[in-house]
């Protein structure tokens, strides 16, 4: 009878330890009780599925000093839940760094399907292309032609520092004044990209030049 007490009382220690180490003393300071239960609840679902939860956090913290209201903070971080469930589901087997960068390009509106597609082409860490990805997209280029063009770099076998590089040449033209999905189109190219008229983006159809004409970015020597 004592064993069974003393290993009931270990498992609560342990189940209580668990429970500590999800909870964020943060958010107990900044928000009321019960959008606290909520979200914490949130939180300990996402750790239980495996799925990062300092990202969740965050998202309340970064709603509560956008001074929104307890419903709009627990909705947006059940969002957040959904966006990383999303990226763990298309880039498996991903670590912590792949699936936040995933979430981060699903909620700029980039499909499951892509990330999926990036996996298929590399087995190995994916954070950085994705995280690329994400940035083309949140600065307002095409989401199939930003997929097409990260889909093809990764296809070249290029390494993380260079596809960094590219980024940032890309992030200087537009702050040149060069169209963001131009931008991207023409960095890929210089870049060893040959075609890409023809290269698979997010709705596995041929990419969309841009619309709207506009000067062709500098090209650094």
């Amino acid at each position: 009878m004592k064993s069974r007490w003393l290993f009931a009382g270990l498992a609560l220690m342990a189940f209580t330890a668990t429970r500590a180490r999800a909870q964020d003393p943060r958010l107990a300071r900044k928000l009321d009780p019960q959008t606290l239960a909520a979200v914490e609840a949130i939180i300990d679902s996402a750790h239980t599925l495996g799925l990062p939860t300092e990202p969740l956090a965050d998202k309340a913290l970064e709603n509560v000093a956008r001074r929104r209201t307890p419903d709009q903070i627990i909705a947006q971080v059940r969002k957040r839940a959904v966006e990383l469930g999303t990226a763990q589901r298309a880039l498996f087997p991903a670590n912590e760094k792949e699936i936040i960068a995933g979430a981060d390009a699903v909620a700029f509106g980039v499909p499951e399907t892509t990330l999926a597609h990036l996996r298929r082409i590399r087995s190995g860490d994916l954070a950085i292309p994705v995280s690329v990805l994400a940035d083309l997209v949140s600065r307002r280029a095409q989401i199939d032609t930003a997929s097409a063009v990260v889909i093809a770099l990764v296809s070249t076998n290029i390494r993380d520092g260079d596809l960094r590089k590219f980024q940032q040449m890309v992030e200087r033209d537009i702050a040149l004044g060069s169209l963001p999905t131009a931008a991207a189109m023409t960095r890929a190219e210089a870049a060893g990209v040959s075609d890409l008229s023809n290269a698979p983006g997010a709705n596995n159809g041929p990419v969309r030049a841009p619309t709207t004409a506009s000067p062709k970015p500098p090209i650094k020597p």
